[in-house]
């Protein structure tokens, strides 16, 4: 899956798309609306401010990438006024909508943050495993997250002794 830019009427909208074969074709074929698309500025990596833990890691990463962005935070609410609407994003549902409760997309750095990319985003952390490393980098990049690869390498290497450690502790019950 990915996002498909549509430009109609000089607005810009994102689609959920899938490549499908048919008749020996590769076809896109659109699989969900996400919303109207607003750009954002330009955010600079972040890197390790303090301790990685997998349960507030994306509120981390909200706060960091949307705070350089001029987002402003109230209580678990981010929200910023772009092209004359207010853009807001929970970070405890991972919506990502208007004031006027539409589903929108946010242009930031090389990925667009949206309902989707933060569930998908969501999952991943959830649970990690080891070949799960692209896909960790990509659903950063996918919700326009810019992390410093020595940040990066940290998040990972946490998630993963995290699993390690789970599955040592299942071994030795299963073992006793």
């Amino acid at each position: 899956m990915f996002i498909r830019v549509k430009n109609i009427s000089g607005k810009r909208y994102a689609y959920l798309c899938e490549s499908v074969w048919r008749d020996s074709k590769n076809q896109q074929v659109v699989k969900q609306y996400l919303g109207k698309i607003f750009d954002a500025s330009e955010t600079p990596y972040i890197s390790a401010t303090s301790e990685v833990k997998k349960e507030t890691l994306l509120s981390q990463l909200l706060a960091q990438t949307l705070g350089m962005a001029g987002f402003i935070k109230h209580n678990t609410l981010w929200s910023k006024e772009i092209d004359g609407q207010m853009l807001i994003v929970n970070e405890q549902t991972f919506a990502v909508k208007s004031q006027k409760d539409k589903d929108i997309i946010i242009k930031l750095n090389d990925g667009y943050l949206c309902s989707h990319t933060l569930l998908e985003l969501h999952k991943v952390l959830q649970e990690p495993s080891m070949d799960q490393g692209v896909e960790l980098a990509e659903s950063f990049v996918d919700c326009g997250f810019r992390l410093a690869p020595e940040f990066f390498v940290q998040v990972y290497t946490k998630l993963f002794a995290q699993q390690k450690t789970q599955g040592e502790e299942e071994s030795t019950t299963i073992n006793y």
